[in-house]
């Protein structure tokens, strides 16, 4: 019997190497000039989305350009045209104190989804993957496969980031530590 998995989707992780004291310090005081919004972010601090050209994106155009760089060799990688590239479409910080957690959502209208972790605690929180299909009763599954998977978790390392497809849904644990999780978001879009 031959069994072929098709319409993978996939996660990707790698670190930038940056400085993520540096770069917290810049989220708090973004949080200070900025009240917020509310869109998928439960009890925590969401910036609003930020376009490159921003003026309060300034401080934060490194971990832009070195994500960018991250999601055009895995648009490369993917097989996608060398006529085209990838820029940054928005980005905004989530600042998440104890008992915040994010509900489950998709990203719109973009062709890479990048988070990046900033301040990660011991308690933080996963993020979860959910796999949008038919699901199976457990009483039916012995085992574990692609097919029979249902959820997939990552645990946050700072200054990791991951890089996904933005109709993967996905949804992050409540933080249960006395200190803030800090990650940052972005979306890709195409460009010729």
């Amino acid at each position: 019997m031959n069994i072929d998995i098709i319409f993978g989707d996939f996660i990707v992780s790698d670190f930038l190497g940056l400085d993520v004291k540096t770069i917290e310090n810049l989220c708090y005081d973004l949080k200070n000039k900025d009240k917020g919004i509310f869109v998928s972010n439960k009890d925590g601090w969401h910036s609003k989305a930020m376009k490159y050209t921003d003026d309060l994106m300034l401080p934060f155009r490194n971990v832009a350009d070195l994500s960018c760089d991250k999601a055009n060799t895995l648009k490369d990688k993917l097989g996608f045209s060398d006529k085209v590239r990838l820029e940054l479409k928005e980005f905004w910080i989530n600042i998440s104190p104890k008992g915040a957690w994010m509900e489950t959502h998709t990203h719109g209208d973009c062709f890479i989804t990048c988070v990046y972790y900033v301040k990660v605690p011991e308690k933080a929180g996963n993020i979860t993957f959910i796999k949008e299909s038919k699901k199976y009763s457990k009483e039916y599954i012995t085992g574990q496969s692609l097919y029979t998977e249902h959820f997939h978790e990552e645990r946050p390392v700072a200054d990791k980031i991951l890089m996904f497809p933005p109709w993967l849904s996905h949804k992050v644990e409540k933080n249960e530590d006395d200190d803030d999780r800090i990650s940052i978001a972005m979306n890709f879009k195409i460009v010729r």
